[in-house]
């Protein structure tokens, strides 16, 4: 078992009661406002599935008519709601998954400060708390924040695996249910295993040519590939049988659209598309004749996605509270002609500021990486970022090519960048934890 800090957890207890009180008042008050504020857009859709399931007991929106569009991940979790009175049913789903998050990052901040000391714990539980979208989307009806919280609780299993022998098989386990419910959850990692693959090939040439000592572990990548795959193939398989078609979800049909259209034409949306019979070749070969957009946007897509006023916030919650902001209706760009009020600027000022703020602790902890002054193991360090390479790509292309991309699409990023973040401020264990004065992951 490898050794740990022995510091006292009374700051990361206090910290996260603190946001909790905080984070949960706040939705209690929106919710006395409006009971249905954290209800909207594509949350319909999923409680419209909730309900016939709980109803019929069909995966469905419409009765005898199969689901393959949202995957069931989301909609299985609501489904512990449905004997709930449907006057309170969302307004308890949404103070329920406000309590998980403060749960779930009790137990990761905890874990953090064992691994790498108070200081990289508590920005941790802090900087994450305090970005939009996380003090937003966790009370929302939608599948993002349980996505986000699987895929990170994953990764966490897995480089636990990496360093406990005793535990390794029930590490991986629950790394691999974690991502199996998440497969199940978003589409967003339909495409993985690919990226999986690669990694493992690479780590295996690795260990073959240059023979380090000890070896580079492939097992947590073998496990997470082959449960990833597997689930996406089931899941797959299913749909064929309830619906004829062979595809993980039909949501892939709009990436196509989306990624593959001829933009020649003067209505890009409305281009032709070349199909293959696999989709996943349809957006590969679509990007690759589009690789001018992907290149010359994604960087200013992810700079939407981490650095956005989110102004949409603050007008909802606003309008929830009975507070008239004059802004409100008015675009950001003709609002900054005719000045903000001081709570909006306010509100702009703390959120990029915080974003800001994360961008800087990810550039110290790649210069001291560059150093070689961080503690975290490279083989965490390495995984952590591979996964987290992942979702910027598949976000950036989808930023280059979807306008509407916005702060929503970054949820599922920050656990990984605000992760590497507090590495920075991560120290060695103390020669009175370790009379080799070695630091953490040190042979």
């Amino acid at each position: 078992m490898p050794k740990s800090h022995p510091t006292s957890s009374a700051p990361i207890l206090l910290a996260v009661g603190l946001l909790c009180i905080l984070k949960l008042g706040l939705t209690l008050a929106l919710l006395a406002g409006n009971p249905l504020v954290f209800l909207y857009g594509d949350g319909t859709e999923y409680v419209s599935l909730a309900e016939t399931w709980y109803r019929t007991g069909q995966y469905a929106r419409v009765v005898d008519v199969p689901e393959n569009f949202r995957l069931p991940g989301y909609s299985a979790f609501l489904l512990l709601f449905q004997p709930i009175s449907e006057a309170y049913r969302y307004a308890t789903v949404s103070i329920v998954q406000m309590l998980i998050l403060h749960v779930w990052l009790l137990l990761v901040g905890l874990w953090m400060q064992r691994r790498f000391g108070l200081a990289s714990a508590l920005v941790f539980v802090i900087l994450l708390s305090l970005t939009i979208t996380w003090i937003h989307y966790p009370a929302t009806i939608h599948a993002d924040f349980q996505f986000a919280v699987l895929v990170f609780s994953g990764l966490v299993l897995w480089l636990e695996a990496l360093d406990d022998n005793d535990l390794r098989v029930g590490l991986l386990g629950g790394s691999a249910f974690c991502w199996m419910m998440a497969a199940l959850t978003r589409p967003d990692l339909a495409v993985f295993p690919v990226w999986l693959l690669t990694s493992l090939a690479v780590t295996v040439a690795w260990n073959r040519l240059w023979r380090p000592r000890p070896p580079i572990d492939i097992h947590g990548q073998i496990v997470v590939l082959a449960v990833v795959l597997g689930t996406i193939l089931l899941w797959a398989f299913r749909n064929l049988l309830v619906s004829g078609r062979f595809t993980y979800t039909v949501v892939l049909n709009y990436a196509v659209n989306l990624f593959a259209a001829d933009r020649s034409g003067p209505d890009t949306a409305a281009g032709a598309v070349r199909h293959t019979d696999l989709a996943l070749l349809d957006i590969v070969f679509g990007l690759a004749r589009h690789v001018r957009t992907l290149t010359g946007e994604a960087i200013p897509a992810l700079i939407k996605i981490f650095i956005n006023p989110g102004r949409w916030y603050l007008h909802r919650y606003s309008e929830a509270l009975g507070i008239e902001i004059e802004t409100a209706a008015v675009p950001f760009e003709a609002a900054r002609g005719l000045g903000l009020p001081p709570s909006e600027l306010a509100y702009i000022a703390f959120n990029i500021g915080v974003s800001i703020l994360i961008g800087a602790m990810l550039l110290l902890f790649l210069w001291r990486t560059v150093k070689g002054t961080t503690v975290a193991p490279p083989g965490w360090v390495g995984i952590t970022v591979w996964v987290l390479l992942f979702f910027l790509l598949q976000k950036a292309a989808w930023g280059a090519f979807d306008p509407g991309s916005g702060p929503r699409y970054g949820m599922s990023m920050y656990p990984f960048i605000v992760f590497l973040g507090a590495l920075a401020v991560a120290r060695p264990l103390g020669r009175a934890a370790d009379p080799s004065g070695a630091p953490f992951g040190s042979p």
